[in-house]
């Protein structure tokens, strides 16, 4: 979160041009929750203490807490003052937050004390719970805005690696190419160690798998892109040089956009058609069987990009399976090894397709390409064996986690307690229901 902040990147995203509202209240990382739970359990303990309260009368632990919700708001309070002074986008909805959580603060800190010097009146409890209620809304929506902090600066990591891509489009010296690529790697580091945190402190798994697939297109990306712009630049008259560079910079562009759009995205993620079931080995089976094609198609970069965008529809799917919790360490590093073996295989076979394209070879049984061919089909049955040991993790965790249930409800029936009957079925028809996914 923004309260532990790194350097400003020295840029500005307008305010109009992103997607929030600042009056929308939604945990959506981590370290908000992380952030918000000392207060909350600081809030909880006073609301409960009430029973001790009412025997012991006055309670100096009761005031201990209350000083301590104090300082925790005024810790919040500072933090938020902070973030806008360094983000004038949010200043103004900061600081009526703040304005906010000290009002609120207030008058939980007066309901409390005077809870805590007569526990015996419901009333006055009474009054304490609904100022508490009041104080983590507004605590909560202003740590909500100072993670809007950390979107904003990561915004503006983008747009400027945008403006640099754009710059090194017209370069057309290959010592300014040399410049302005030195230039654009320092933001892309910067821009890997933003989407990097934001990627890791984001709870929905599909958005963060999204920041991730982006973050390796990037990557991947990057690496060609000089290369790429070396030859276009000393050979601006060549068709496919230019081709070539621009499908790099499409690249990096459609990354960029995908972060964009998942770092601002709210609400519940809408789930991937490779998610329903059967379809991800479906995807792997209509990939293996399109494999083998003239490799002439590849002096048309539509076609690089088609198989390329498919498979990296099937990674971004398998990697999910490594996101549930019932997959084991070792089946996690499998799969993600799997998978760069898989990328790397196929981008070997792309390169082998389009030298023969250029070349204009046929294929032939047992030549590079076949080979590379073959290569490509182990490399995606070896992925589908790691998938399936972590569906296997999947399954098998999902019916113990409903077998005991089961066990439970009968023991439950044959003892004749039909309320536990009652909570035991629940909890197994939940589980059933799980299972049958």
């Amino acid at each position: 979160m923004a309260s532990q902040r790194t350097a400003r990147v020295d840029y500005r995203v307008e305010h109009s041009k992103v997607k929030w509202d600042p009056r929308t209240v939604e945990i959506r990382t981590h370290s908000v929750e992380k952030a918000l739970e000392p207060l909350v359990q600081q809030v909880t303990t006073l609301v409960n203490r009430y029973k001790s309260l009412r025997k012991a009368g006055k309670s100096k632990t009761a005031h201990q807490l209350v000083r301590e919700i104090v300082a925790a708001i005024d810790g919040l309070i500072q933090v938020g003052q902070d973030i806008a002074k360094d983000f004038p986008e949010i200043a103004d909805e900061m600081l009526r937050a703040c304005q906010d959580t000290k009002k609120a603060g207030e008058v939980m800190c007066l309901d409390s004390k005077t809870f805590a010097n007569d526990p015996h009146s419901n009333e006055k409890r009474n009054d304490m719970i609904k100022s508490a209620r009041a104080l983590l809304s507004a605590v909560t929506r202003l740590l909500c805005i100072a993670d809007m902090a950390d979107v904003y600066r990561l915004l503006a990591s983008l747009r400027l690696v945008e403006e640099k891509l754009a710059e090194l489009e017209k370069v057309k010296d290959p010592q300014a190419l040399l410049a302005a690529f030195k230039s654009l790697g320092v933001d892309l580091m910067s821009l890997a160690k933003l989407s990097g945190a934001r990627q890791a402190d984001l709870k929905d798994p599909r958005r963060k798998e999204e920041i991730a697939a982006a973050r390796a297109m990037l990557k991947d990306a990057s690496k060609m892109l000089l290369t790429s712009s070396k030859v276009y630049v000393q050979h601006p008259d060549v068709h496919s040089a230019r081709m070539n560079r621009d499908y790099v910079l499409k690249q990096m562009s459609e990354a960029l956009q995908t972060i964009y759009g998942a770092a601002q995205a709210t609400g519940k993620s809408e789930p991937s058609p490779l998610e329903a079931p059967g379809a991800l080995s479906g995807a792997l089976d209509n990939f293996d069987a399109n494999l083998v094609m003239d490799p002439a198609a590849f002096l048309e970069k539509r076609t690089q990009i088609r198989i390329e965008e498919q498979m990296e529809r099937i990674l971004a799917g398998a990697r999910r399976l490594t996101e549930l919790p019932t997959t084991r360490a070792t089946t996690k590093e499998k799969l993600l090894l799997e998978c760069a073996n898989v990328r790397t295989a196929l981008q070997e076979l792309v390169a082998v397709y389009v030298n023969y394209a250029q070349t204009k070879r046929r294929s032939k049984p047992g030549d590079e390409l076949d080979q590379s061919i073959q290569n490509m089909t182990d490399k995606t049955q070896d992925l589908r064996k790691q998938m399936r040991v972590a569906v296997a993790d999947h399954i098998s965790d999902t019916f113990l986690d409903t077998l005991v249930p089961l066990m439970l409800l009968v023991e439950a029936a044959q003892e004749g307690n039909q309320k536990e009957v009652e909570e035991c079925a629940i909890v197994f028809t939940e589980g059933a229901a799980k299972l049958e996914e």
